[in-house]
């Protein structure tokens, strides 16, 4: 949603119209203090914040009773579902597009979720208002979620943390959670991240004889990842096709097998890829592989080079290194946790300039542009040495 400009427009005037008309009559709630009971969970995008989600969500099901149920975009689901966050297998799909061209099928979707009378719906959208308004009419009668900067969100939940720009995502995640649970989870959380995001055999098996097919010589042959794209939407946060094509061809040069990743939407940028390369040694799967054959992937890579996408935290979950360019967005939300990733941030005094909910400051994605192949290809020698090759 979040991508769509004409769908983000009406959540944000629509959105804060709505969101405070159902203030002045949230009283008509019911209190419940209840200790046990279903819990609804909303996160809809992207694949970076579901992953970062996941020690969070593991941390909720240990110390609570409560069922766990998500509510997603149907472009997560299968995310949602690889990861295991629904405790009981429980998973609910909106998608905005069609709800505003059809109203009825939001109001199927609020009824179904009323019928289930949850005991708390915990919000760990940043700063869409259709999630908090949804959250309200669930009928859960605790209600938690980020009180966001300019969003108008916040009135409708009966708990909130005030959401930072200065701290990295999970944590921000893990305060939300421990506002729910009573209890501080910050640290938890953390130190769960890493390894919670495992491949599976047979999709291990599967990425094996897919790349042996396509020439690569085995283990004995190291994988390099290159994920250039961000999706419909991300082009602010995507480096030159021509500087991932020229590293393409020095990693190729210096014997790697380079596997280049991506959504269906970054399909385009594959093939224009591999022709600037120029070189043996390079596969073009992007858009072709699924989120479980993507984990399997990147747990066999030494290392991913990307921008600031969801790619970058499932390498750093998987504990797989990677070089991650930042433009417009904030290293301090946003890094791949761990020390022994590398982190290229434009070197532009307006950066970074991101704020959720809000447009880019720019058109032209200069800061991106300012980032050079020699800072990217020192950046991986550094990586390389790190981990002795």
């Amino acid at each position: 949603m979040r991508k769509v400009s004409w769908v983000r427009s009406i959540d944000r005037h629509v959105g804060i119209f709505i969101v405070h008309a159902l203030w002045l009559v949230k009283w008509l709630q019911p209190a419940c203090y209840a200790e046990t009971g279903k819990v609804l969970v909303l996160k809809f995008a992207g694949m970076g914040d579901i992953i970062l989600l996941k020690p969070v969500i593991d941390c909720i099901k240990k110390r609570s009773n409560s069922s766990l149920h998500l509510l997603t975009s149907p472009s997560m689901r299968e995310v949602v579902e690889h990861l295991g966050l629904a405790s009981d297998g429980s998973v609910y799909e909106v998608d905005f597009g069609k709800c505003i061209s059809n109203p009825g099928e939001l109001l199927a979707l609020v009824m179904r979720l009323r019928r289930e009378r949850f005991l708390a719906a915990i919000d760990f959208e940043q700063w869409m208002r259709v999630s908090a308004i949804i959250s309200f009419l669930s009928g859960a009668a605790l209600r938690y979620g980020f009180s966001t900067p300019m969003q108008h969100r916040h009135a409708l939940y009966t708990n909130f943390v005030t959401y930072s720009f200065e701290q990295h995502t999970l944590t921000s995640f893990a305060c939300l959670a421990s506002q729910f649970l009573g209890s501080n989870i910050v640290s938890e959380a953390h130190a769960n991240f890493f390894g919670c995001v495992s491949p599976r055999r047979d999709k291990v098996e599967v990425v094996h004889h897919r790349l042996l097919s396509s020439g690569w010589r085995g283990f004995a042959q190291p994988v390099a990842i290159i994920h250039p794209g961000c999706g419909f939407g991300g082009e602010p946060r995507m480096w030159l096709i021509e500087g991932y094509a020229e590293v393409a061809r020095r990693l190729s040069g210096c014997g790697f097998f380079v596997v280049l990743t991506g959504g269906k939407d970054d399909a385009r940028f594959g093939e224009r890829l591999v022709r600037l390369a120029g070189c043996n040694g390079v596969l073009n799967l992007i858009g072709k592989t699924s989120f479980a054959e993507l984990v399997a992937l990147v747990s066999m890579a030494k290392f991913v080079v990307c921008p600031n996408t969801g790619i970058m935290h499932l390498a750093a979950a998987v504990g797989t290194p990677t070089v991650a360019l930042h433009g417009p967005t904030n290293p301090a939300q946003w890094r791949p946790l761990g020390r022994v990733h590398r982190v290229i941030q434009a070197r532009l005094d307006c950066v970074p300039c991101l704020r959720l909910g809000h447009d880019y400051r720019c058109n032209d994605y200069q800061c991106m542009r300012t980032i050079t192949v020699e800072e990217v290809w020192n950046a991986i020698d550094e990586l390389l040495k790190s981990i002795g090759m």
